[in-house]
Formats: C-alpha cells, sequence, structure tokens
C-alpha cells in the first residue's frame, strides 16, 4: 500500500486561478517527543490561503499539544500556528510568510511535544494567479 505520495515529488499545481491544495497525515506514537511529517511541496509562484487540520483519531493527552505547520523539517513553524490536537481548525498562513512563493516549498508539519497515540490529516490551501 503507498502511503505517502507527496514525500519525494516535485509541487504540482493544475493551473491558474482556482484553489488548490496539498495533504498528509501526521502520526504520533510515543508520548514526550516532536513528530514531524512532510505535508508535500508547493509551487513557484503559489499564494498560501490558510492551513486546514483535522483530528482523524483522538490523541490520548488530557491537554491540547500544539501542531504546527511550515518549510524547514526540523522546526516548521514559519507558514502556521494556532492549531492543535484537540480541535479541528482552519488558519490563515502567517503574515512573515513571503508571497507569492519564489521557489517550490516542501511544507511539514509538527506536533511540538507530549501528545500519544493519535493522528491528524493536515491540508495546505492555496492559489496560482495567473499574473
Amino acid at each position: 500500500m503507498v502511503s505517502q505520495l507527496n514525500s519525494q515529488t516535485t509541487a504540482r499545481e493544475a493551473g491558474y486561478e482556482m484553489m488548490q491544495y496539498i495533504a498528509g497525515r501526521i502520526t504520533t506514537l510515543a508520548a514526550g517527543t516532536a513528530v514531524t511529517s512532510k505535508i508535500g511541496t508547493l509551487p513557484i509562484g503559489a499564494v498560501i490561503q490558510g492551513v486546514n487540520h483535522r483530528v482523524v483519531t483522538a490523541y490520548a493527552t488530557a491537554a491540547a499539544m500544539g501542531v504546527t505547520v511550515g518549510g524547514s523539517g526540523t522546526t516548521p513553524n514559519n507558514i502556521a500556528s494556532g492549531l492543535n490536537t484537540i480541535a479541528a481548525s482552519f488558519v490563515q498562513a502567517l503574515t512573515n510568510v513571503t508571497q507569492p512563493l519564489t521557489a517550490d516549498l516542501d511544507v511539514w508539519a509538527q506536533i511540538t511535544s507530549g501528545a500519544s497515540a493519535g493522528d491528524s490529516m493536515i491540508s495546505v490551501w492555496f492559489t496560482k494567479p495567473n499574473v
């Protein structure tokens, strides 16, 4: 079974002037450690519209753990913050993201720490202006 179609592919786009997205799953198995997963690659020229987070399997923790999304596999927190492992949410991209993107951008998601035995789907929505 194929599990990560977008983990090692180049950026893909369907065309201009329509909403598109990349999506991936992040799963936590051990408590106390940060878990990072590649979501996909955004194409050059993309404008990030927002990040959606949905819990698939509830995390086995009493408190909400932070979920961040960004362009780094080690500290992915420069695209979106304000997501957590308890509630589903949709947030806009942070204002420090240079847009439209000047190069293809690998996107990573991270559950910061403490969460265990749960998983989430994360999607990053973008458009490609025809300019």
